[in-house]
């Protein structure tokens, strides 16, 4: 039996550089506390700028654990990623915390485009393992024991 880490492993659409030079496709990300909503609601960034990407930035800013080889990360280091990266982990926060029947609904075309489900990849377990759950920009999920079982 192994030990839940309420953790997720996240696969990045674009990735990021790592130390060696190389790209990355590997973040993980950790559930949304109340700590992490009084922070932001208290930061001077959210304060002056009362908007939707501040907060998801600062969000996170807190909530990501890891960037490929990166264990320490800052809103600098979230402020420099892809739109589709950051869609990929906001989309990971709100399942660890909320579960994936309370996605947001995406149309078509909107921000963050319409990858396949293979692109926007979340795992639970230790870090790196493989995917057990898809998620999609509509938000649709599909549970698999591989990645060749989702991508068809």
């Amino acid at each position: 039996m192994e030990i839940p880490t309420y953790r997720m492993t996240v696969e990045l659409p674009v990735g990021v550089k790592d130390r060696s030079g190389g790209i990355s496709l590997l973040a993980e990300v950790r559930a949304v506390t109340g700590a992490d909503e009084l922070y932001i609601g208290m930061s001077r960034e959210y304060n002056e700028h009362p908007n939707d990407m501040v907060y998801k930035l600062l969000l996170l800013g807190r909530c990501v654990t890891r960037l490929g080889d990166n264990t320490i990360v800052s809103l600098s280091d979230v402020q420099q990623l892809h739109a589709r990266d950051i869609r990929a982990l906001e989309y990971a926060v709100y399942t660890i915390t909320y579960g994936s029947d309370a996605l947001p609904a995406e149309e078509e075309g909107a921000p963050g485009g319409s990858p396949s489900p293979t692109r926007s990849s979340i795992s639970i377990g230790r870090w790196p393992s493989w995917p057990t759950i898809f998620i999609g920009a509509s938000g649709r999920s599909w549970r698999c024991r591989t990645r060749a079982a989702c991508s068809g």
